[in-house]
């Protein structure tokens, strides 16, 4: 049996992330981490997208996201800006999230245009939603809360392999400034 992770401000505000792209059109199968299934048409499956009237040809269609933490900085005193932390205070550490995305291609079907345009359409509601739109603060409320979330930035686009179907690949950065109280002991 798989363990569930520990909760952690990270993983809730990948959560919220998740939940946020999960609310667009079209987006297909949202993930909260990245999946890596050693069965191909078993990952492939967790990619699906049914939407018969996109392709008359009735291809299976497979597209979906996934998120993975890219980066945790540096910690820093809320009040001075500086990494030196007060012996009591507010800390904030900037997190950089990466979001894949992949979107069959099929010839003549206008896949590219499709998929850019969701693609743009994530880009815009991740921005929309300052501070991630207040859904991680309930889950963060013991520890913290989201100072600041975006902009997004698309950073590839390009053709890649998933589960051996050619896709439409794309990465996203998303960067999350959390803050939090802090109280040192010696």
């Amino acid at each position: 049996m798989i363990e569930k992770p520990p909760e952690s401000p990270a993983n809730r505000i990948r959560s919220a992330i998740a939940e946020i792209i999960a609310n667009v059109t079209n987006v297909g199968s949202v993930h909260s981490e990245l999946r890596y299934i050693s069965k191909p048409s078993e990952l492939a499956e967790l990619y699906r997208y049914d939407r018969d009237e996109w392709d008359d040809k009735k291809r299976k269609v497979y597209r979906g996201f996934a998120i993975q933490r890219a980066a945790a900085g540096d910690v820093t005193d809320v009040a001075t800006g500086h990494e030196t932390l007060t012996a009591m205070g507010r800390q904030a550490r900037p997190y950089s999230f990466q979001i894949v995305g992949h979107s069959s291609f099929l010839d003549g079907a206008a896949t590219e245009e499709e998929f850019e345009a969701v693609v743009d359409a994530v880009m815009d509601q991740l921005d929309r939603q300052h501070r991630l739109g207040g859904k991680a603060d309930a889950a963060l409320a013991a520890d913290g809360r989201v100072l600041s979330s975006g902009p997004s930035r698309a950073t590839a686009f390009e053709f890649r392999q998933l589960a051996g179907i050619l896709c439409h690949y794309c990465e996203i950065t998303f960067n999350v400034i959390y803050e939090r109280s802090v109280v040192y002991v010696d």
